[in-house]
C-alpha cells in the first residue's frame, strides 16, 4: 500500500514490515473459518525530526489497517477477525492507533473474566531501558478482535518466560536483565471458542 509524506521523502509504503492476512478455511469449502491479519508496527524510533516517535507513520497504518479489515468484513461477513501482534505503541491509549480504538476492535485481554485494568503489570509486553532515566513498561502487543465477534474469547495472558527449573522470570528491570531473554517483547496468546465459530455458520 503506497505512503507519501513531506516529513519521510524515502519511504513509499505505508508497511514497511508488510501486513499479512492469512484465511483459515475448511476442506469442505465456503468462506473462511477466521482470518488472522499480523501487525508488526512502525517502532518509535525517530527517523525524522518533524516526525517523533514516528507517530505520523503509525497512524498511517492504523488507518489503512481499518480499511483492510472493511474489505474483508464487507467480503466475509459472517467470518470473524482479528488483528495481532506488535503495535509498536499502546493501542489503547497512543493517539496514533484511535482509528482501532473508534472502530470499536476490542483487546482479547479486556474480554476475559476477571480481566486485568490497563496499566496492570500482568498487561507488560515490552520494557525500554533508556541510557537515562528510569524503565517503561508498556503493552506493545496485543490480539484485537474485530466486532461482532467479540464473544470467542475464553481466555487470554501475557506469557512470562521462565528460567531453567521452570520458574517464571521477573520482569527485567534493567536492560541486561532483558538481554537474558529470547525478546524483548512478550508474547500474548488467547484460547477461541472454535465450535462457536463453526456454529455462526
Amino acid at each position: 500500500e503506497p505512503f507519501s509524506s513531506p516529513k519521510h521523502p524515502d519511504l513509499h509504503k505505508v508497511f514497511s514490515r508488510d501486513f499479512p492476512v492469512l484465511l483459515a478455511k475448511s476442506p469442505k469449502g465456503g468462506d473462511p473459518l477466521f482470518i488472522l491479519a499480523g501487525v508488526h508496527g512502525k517502532s518509535k524510533r525517530t527517523e525524522n525530526d518533524s516526525d517523533p516517535e514516528s507517530r505520523e507513520i503509525r497512524t498511517a497504518q492504523a488507518e489503512k489497517m481499518v480499511e483492510v479489515i472493511k474489505y474483508y468484513q464487507e467480503k466475509y461477513p459472517k467470518t470473524p477477525m482479528m488483528l495481532l501482534g506488535d503495535f509498536n505503541a499502546e493501542v489503547a491509549s497512543e493517539p496514533e492507533y484511535s482509528a482501532l480504538r473508534n472502530f470499536n476492535l476490542k483487546d482479547a485481554l479486556d474480554l476475559t473474566p476477571n480481566a486485568l485494568p490497563k496499566g496492570s503489570p500482568g498487561r507488560i509486553t515490552h520494557t525500554f531501558h533508556p541510557k537515562e532515566g528510569s524503565r517503561k513498561a508498556s503493552q506493545l502487543d496485543s490480539i484485537l478482535l474485530v466486532p461482532p465477534f467479540q464473544d470467542l474469547v475464553l481466555s487470554a495472558q501475557v506469557y512470562r518466560y521462565k528460567n531453567a527449573d521452570g520458574t517464571e522470570k521477573p520482569i527485567p528491570t534493567t536492560f541486561e536483565e532483558r538481554k537474558k531473554n529470547p525478546s524483548d517483547h512478550y508474547p500474548v496468546y488467547a484460547e477461541i471458542d472454535l465450535q462457536k465459530i463453526l456454529k455462526k455458520d
